[in-house]
């Protein structure tokens, strides 16, 4: 047996030589191109580089709920049992006792007692002026007032002013049957659940959400933000914004609002007008340690008509491409993500195959194989002027110096490329690898 060598004659050789030049050079071009007027991340400005979300910090949730009276005080809607001897109800009648049974509405978790205990008297509901009319006397003032302060000034228009009863033998009892509510829209975003589509690389994605909406209603005490998302299913969850939109104010109040969008206008415009008039209020769930709150103690209690929305994260996506495999990636909501972290989730690799298996791209056939990983990283922004801006980022330096691994924002594009000096190297191996395969020993 006689050792056989296959030799490539001179002319192929030397078109083979060709050819590798010219993709070479094409390589190069192609590779400086995306890099051309790209911002280096070391230098990129401070406020191009977006807020920390890891400088955030979880606000003190108490915040959100209103301060508790250590007694009840009366206010308009609550509904009072008022019973007079001999005058309410009239001697002739029995004393009424009426079982208080309301229930404010079936999402609501009833406050401790306050709705489903017995009362004693007649049923009488405190007027819009904070009065309680009573028979044979003007009506008493009672907002702001507790229970035994109003017994008080019953007992006086009926001993003193009037001197319908005899004082120290009257029997006046007055008793709460039903505290006042003030019935709240919560509309969220963040309601688990939809429609799920499977994409080309067979993983589930969102096709399409659906929100939900409560009416709820809120005892007096517990009209506050706290209890509002409480009652609709808790604080929102990773896939919502870190806030909450207050909307004060009545529905007829939005009316004209509504009708000026109909008309043409655009949203943006009469919200800003609406903010302008303090008809909304954002209230952050996550601060800066020691940055003042937007919001203050008497925004975040709830009236009848108000508004409270939670919103979603739709736009809260980094892209990817180049040599990372593409797709739209959700960013984490409460901690920053540098451009690293970013090729991982994109299942790249910074010391290594761009994100594929080197068995795939160590094929001459299919191009420069990826001996040498790829070490750019081309980040394109969006401003919010429009304006677009290119990052570029060497992963090698970034790896040992912070100021490389900027953070990735919504919006951003992340694509990894070669180097030239790495296309070249790729080429060469992959041309020596070439040679070796064709010049084997074959048996006779």
């Amino acid at each position: 047996m006689k050792p056989f060598s296959f030799q490539i004659p001179r002319a192929a050789a030397s078109v083979f030589s060709i050819l590798t030049t010219l993709a070479i050079a094409a390589a190069l071009g192609c590779c400086s191109q995306y890099a051309c007027n790209a911002i280096p991340a070391s230098r990129l400005p401070c406020e191009l580089s977006g807020t920390s979300r890891s400088a955030t910090a979880p606000i003190d949730f108490s915040l959100l709920r209103q301060s508790t009276p250590d007694t009840y005080r009366l206010g308009p809607g609550d509904v009072l049992g008022v019973y007079i001897q001999d005058v309410l109800p009239s001697e002739t009648a029995n004393i009424p006792t009426v079982q208080g049974t309301f229930q404010p509405n079936t999402v609501y978790y009833p406050a401790g007692g306050l709705t489903m205990i017995p009362a004693l008297g007649v049923p009488i509901h405190v007027l819009n002026d904070g009065t309680l009319p009573l028979p044979l006397v003007a009506p008493v003032s009672v907002e702001g007032r507790t229970l035994d302060e109003v017994t008080d000034l019953i007992r006086r228009s009926f001993t003193q002013e009037k001197q319908i009863l005899q004082p120290g033998r009257d029997r006046i009892m007055l008793t709460l049957i039903k505290s006042r509510v003030a019935r709240v829209l919560v509309i969220r975003d963040d309601t688990e659940g939809g429609t799920m589509v499977r994409t080309v690389r067979r993983e589930e994605a969102l096709l399409a959400r659906r929100g939900s909406a409560a009416a709820v209603d809120l005892p007096a005490y517990e009209n506050d933000v706290l209890h509002a998302l409480l009652a609709t299913g808790g604080l929102p969850g990773v896939d919502a914004e870190n806030d909450v939109w207050i909307i004060h104010g009545t529905s007829d109040e939005f009316v004209p609002a509504a009708e000026q969008i109909n008309a043409g206008e655009t949203p943006d415009a009469v919200v800003q007008r609406m903010n302008g008039a303090k008809h909304m209020v954002r209230v952050p769930l996550r601060v800066i340690p020691g940055e003042p709150l937007s919001f203050t103690p008497q925004d975040i209690v709830l009236k009848t008509g108000d508004i409270v929305y939670v919103q979603t994260r739709q736009t809260e996506f980094f892209y990817t491409g180049g040599l990372l495999p593409g797709g739209q990636i959700p960013l984490p909501r409460d901690y920053d993500l540098d451009v690293l972290g970013a090729i991982a989730l994109a299942n790249g690799s910074t010391a290594g195959p761009a994100g594929q298996n080197a068995a795939n791209v160590l094929n001459f056939r299919s191009g420069p194989g990826n001996i040498v990983p790829p070490t750019r990283v081309i980040i394109l922004r969006t401003l919010p002027d429009g304006e677009q801006i290119k990052i570029r980022v060497d992963i090698n330096k970034a790896v040992n110096n912070p100021k490389e691994r900027i953070r990735i924002l919504p919006g951003d594009v992340v694509m990894l490329h070669y180097k030239p000096h790495e296309v070249v190297s790729n080429t060469i191996l992959n041309y020596m690898n070439f040679n070796f395969n064709v010049n084997a020993i074959i048996p006779d």
